[in-house]
Formats: C-alpha cells, structure tokens, sequence
C-alpha cells in the first residue's frame, strides 16, 4: 500500500475577496479620474463659449452705440445681426444651448462724477452714459443651471452739449452758432423775451384767450348735485343758506 503525499498550493476565499475588494478600488478611482476629467473637460469649454457669446453681446450693443446713441434703449434685449449689423431684437437671444440677455440701463453720477444709486443723495442722470450687461444662461450635461454676465459702461463721448437760455434770434437755425436761434417750431411758442419761453397765446389779448363758456340748469339730467346743499332757481343754482 503506498501514500501519495505533498503540498497543495491555491487561494483562500478571503484572499479572493481582499483582491476584488483592491480592484474594485482601483478602478473606482481610474473611473472616478476620468469621468471628473470628462466633466471638467466640458465645463470649461461650456463656460469658454458661453464667455464668448457674452462678449459678443458687449461688442454688439457698442456698435449699436457708434450707429446711434439713442438706439441703446433702457430695457431687456436680444441681439440680431440679420440686416448685416447689429440691432437690438425681442428680449433675448439663442445660440444652441446658451441664451443671452442684453439689459440696458441709466447711469446716475455724483457730483465727482462717480457712478452712484439712483436713488443715492445728490444722484443726477447722466444723459451720456448707458449701463450694459451681458448675461448667457445654459443648462450643464447633468442638467444644472449655469451663468455668466459681463458688465460694461457706454458713453456718447463725442456729443456737443451747451446750455442755452435764449431763443429771441427765432427759428431757422440748421447748423447751431447763434446762441439766440433755434431750429424750428410748431408756431405754439412765445419767444419773444430774451431769456424767457412759453405757450404762444391763442387770441389777440385781453386775458380771456381761452374764451368764456356759459350754461344753465334747465336740464336735470345734465348734471348732480346734493338738493339739500344746492338749489335750482330760474336756471340758476345757488347754495342752501
């Protein structure tokens, strides 16, 4: 009879754990560092684009502003550029996944010149000075709402202001020099005290331009009134003494 003997090498069932336990681990961490990677990836090209379309909404409303100062109107836009130049259009505007809104606003300066609260003590408007900002919205690919806004000053820096408080010279002045003149008018101002205008008169004097009206009381049903304050006497009414 003989014995066959020897070792026998293999695996105990908690090594087997212990290693798939160690993968597993591993490969959480390579898939967790490439999926993080993935979704930085896309989150910063989402944010280059969406940087990149508000910027543009910036340069679009300045060439609105070099078109014409008074086109930059206060309020909620959207940009077009279907005419082959940039207008103001709706209140917002789409490129793919990113919406933009161009706002524009007053400006309100003290008296340094510094840009201050309109409702600030010595606020004034600055008739010059347009606020504008640029804000793009859109969704990441796990659904989260993103923003972004750009802020910027515009200026009509080129306008030629005076202060003038005579207009005696009269109308007929296209290109201003004289500082008595004025361009045009409907006929319904008076200007003839230097340093003074006001509403033409719509007669020719006497304190009653406006003309007179007169009517009675013979009709009831033209008129109300409280009959124990008032009284009808022969077309006239008078107070109850």
């Amino acid at each position: 009879m003989t014995k066959e003997g020897g070792e026998h090498y293999g695996f105990s069932l908690i090594e087997v754990i212990l290693a798939l336990g160690i993968f597993g681990l591993l490969a959480a961490s390579i898939l967790g560092m490439v999926s993080g990677n993935y979704t930085t990836n896309f989150a910063s090209r989402d944010l280059m684009q969406a940087t990149a379309f508000a910027q543009e909404g910036i340069e679009g409303a300045a060439a609105i502003r070099r078109q014409a100062f008074n086109l930059l109107v206060n309020g909620d836009h959207g940009l077009t550029k279907t005419n082959g130049y940039w207008e103001l259009s709706g209140t917002s505007d789409t490129n793919g996944a990113y919406t933009r809104i161009v706002t524009i606003g007053d400006i309100y300066r003290d008296g340094t010149g510094a840009i201050v609260n309109q409702g600030d003590l010595g606020a004034t408007l600055d008739p010059t000075s347009k606020y504008l900002s640029s804000q793009v919205t859109w969704d990441s690919i796990f659904g989260i709402n993103n923003q972004i806004s750009l802020d910027s000053v515009l200026t009509n820096w080129q306008s030629a202001d005076w202060t003038q408080t005579d207009w005696s010279g009269g109308s007929g002045q296209a290109i201003w020099s004289n500082p008595t003149q004025f361009f045009a008018d409907d006929g319904n101002i008076d200007f003839s005290t230097a340093g003074e205008i006001k509403l033409a008169s719509s007669g020719s004097g006497g304190g009653n331009e406006c003309g007179l009206k007169s009517w009675g009381f013979d009709v009831a049903d033209n008129y109300n009134f409280n009959a124990s304050d008032i009284e009808v006497v022969s077309s006239n009414a008078q107070l109850i003494g």
